[in-house]
């Protein structure tokens, strides 16, 4: 693998398993690997990867898993409508994944299937992807179909008339590329505590009966509440924070959980808070950083 430059692999499909009479080298039949076949697929794949690579050097990119998913990263939803119910049956997925296990998980910016996203919803979706463990778009159409249905920024503002697209997109990249070193030292952190990436808030505040009711905010690491804006036309949200000490990213509030408050989220902004009650990432105060969330 090394001497042909192949560091993974995108394993889409990995789960198919035709036909219960299916009879596997063990001799297990088909209906009873249907479940575990995905994963034993992903493991085949990563031991080879460690073997070729050495261990931890490779990378997976899956649709599917089982029971131990989670030790052969990474993973994505599969393939989604572009509309807004498939984008909140996305992050509820994550939340899902995560409480399973499953450190590195995404889904594709805007979604995959059918006609292109509008202008609103692919930047409210690239917000979320901004503060998720993976962010990245993918189609099923091929660029050279006309009128193109890529979920490229340049294209969704070509094709949606909108000239807003691309400079916004543009704005959360940047941010994205600034949030690595942290999400590099937060994933390892996941990794080595046994805990999620992303965590439910119940995960943190298992006692606080609203945070089980909780479905579109999530921590990003230990220190960063995300709050995607999940329904089309809002500009601003309710922003439930939980016991302890928060800080606006942007810097404009200070506020003590648990509260409910209102927030304004413009379309090129996203509502993330900092949780200052813990030794957080000097990362989040760098300046270069804080000026790439106000701009």
């Amino acid at each position: 693998l090394e001497e042909v430059g192949i560091a993974g692999f995108k394993t889409d499909g990995g789960e198919h398993l035709w036909g219960y009479g299916i009879t596997a080298s063990d001799g297990r039949m088909g209906d009873r690997l249907i479940n575990a076949f995905p994963q034993l697929y992903l493991n085949a794949y990563h031991q080879e990867l460690n073997r070729s690579l050495g261990i931890g050097k490779g990378i997976l990119f899956s649709r599917a898993g089982y029971v131990g998913a989670g030790s052969t990263p990474a993973h994505w939803a599969g393939d989604q409508d572009s509309t807004w119910d498939a984008f909140r049956s996305m992050i509820k997925a994550m939340l899902n994944a995560s409480a399973c296990g499953i450190v590195w998980y995404s889904w594709d910016i805007g979604g995959f299937s059918g006609p292109i996203p509008t202008a609103e919803l692919y930047l409210r979706s690239a917000a979320a992807a901004t503060f998720s463990p993976i962010m990245q778009y993918h189609s099923e159409h091929h660029g050279r179909k006309i009128p193109s249905r890529d979920r490229t920024p340049w294209n969704i503002g070509e094709q949606t008339h909108d000239e807003n697209v691309v400079p916004i997109f543009r704005k959360f990249a940047k941010i994205r590329m600034a949030l690595v070193p942290y999400l590099a030292r937060q994933g390892k952190v996941a990794i080595e505590s046994a805990k999620p990436l992303v965590k439910p808030l119940w995960f943190e505040w298992p006692q606080d009966e609203t945070a089980w009711k909780i479905w579109d905010e999530y921590l990003l690491g230990s220190d960063l509440l995300v709050a995607p804006i999940v329904e089309e036309g809002a500009t601003s949200r309710d922003v439930y924070l939980p016991k302890g000490l928060w800080k606006a990213l942007d810097g404009t509030q200070t506020i003590e959980g648990p509260c409910t408050i209102r927030r304004e989220v413009p379309l090129e902004s996203v509502a993330v808070f900092v949780r200052l009650d813990t030794d957080f990432d000097p990362l989040l105060t760098d300046e270069a950083f804080m000026a790439l969330i106000r701009a």
